[in-house]
């Protein structure tokens, strides 16, 4: 037994320190780092929520609260400016139309990915609730 101690305990910790101490290049090649920026570009009502008056629209980005309210009708648009956030790998977008009486409701949300950066503008849809349907426009660029 005191053999197998001997020459196996060195060569366990060699083993374990090959396996736990990289060097930072390697740990950083594995992980992506590369920051995407996400534009928001325009939203557009399909069909309202509310029947009784517009729908109040708040925008949020990964849970960051970034436009809004805004009041929409069907038919009605809002172009953003300067709407965006940065992310790596994929980044949310969730639409919640603003309720005073009750709870807020949710309209939906479209998950991006950094895979569209360079595809131009994109088209997603918050179609959550039965008769609330939005479009909106966004794009994915490197930062």
């Amino acid at each position: 037994m005191r053999k197998f101690l001997k020459w196996s305990v060195p060569l366990i910790a060699v083993a374990l320190a090959a396996t736990t101490l990289l060097p930072a290049s390697s740990a950083s090649a594995r992980t992506s780092s590369t920051l995407y920026k996400l534009e928001l570009i325009s939203i557009m009502c399909n069909n309202q929520q509310d029947t009784i008056g517009p729908d109040k629209v708040r925008m949020y980005i990964n849970g960051a609260f970034v436009d809004g309210p805004r009041s929409f009708h069907r038919g009605d648009s809002h172009t953003f400016t300067n709407t965006n956030a940065l992310f790596t790998g994929v980044a949310t977008i969730e639409a919640w139309e603003e309720d005073g009486i009750s709870n807020d409701d949710f309209l939906g949300s479209v998950t991006v990915s950094q895979n569209a950066s360079g595809g131009g503008i994109q088209t997603g849809y918050f179609d959550a609730l039965k008769h609330a349907k939005y479009t909106i426009l966004y794009e994915v660029t490197p930062n």
